[in-house]
């Protein structure tokens, strides 16, 4: 991961902050807030939505200074109207995604 991405210590799992990666969905881009293994945060999202429903994206992000990216499928954990924040999980998700997500969050094998 790049030196810029910043490990966020007390959750259940590791999530890192996510300077340089998006989340592109219905044709939108968004910048992450954060992220893990299992999901994603990100501010600014307006589209109207609630917990459990799905969404269909892609995340684009840089490993090792080239640009990468991976379809997956989002299901909605959180989502607050007030503040456009929403927070996903990965589902729905092919074997690409999945060694495009250890890659970045267990490159020594963990």
């Amino acid at each position: 991961m790049d030196a810029n991405a910043r490990r966020i210590p007390g959750r259940l799992e590791d999530r890192f902050e996510a300077p340089d990666a998006t989340a592109k969905i219905d044709g939108q881009e968004y910048s992450l807030r954060d992220w893990s293994a299992r999901g994603l945060s990100l501010n600014d999202f307006a589209n109207p939505c609630e917990r459990g429903d799905k969404l269909r994206g892609s995340v684009h992000y840089r490993l090792d200074g080239q640009e990468k990216s991976f379809e997956t499928g989002l299901y909605v954990v959180r989502m607050d109207p007030d503040e456009n924040t929403l927070a996903v999980v990965f589902v729905d998700y092919d074997q690409r995604a999945a060694l495009s997500m250890d890659e970045i969050f267990y490159p020594d094998g963990g």
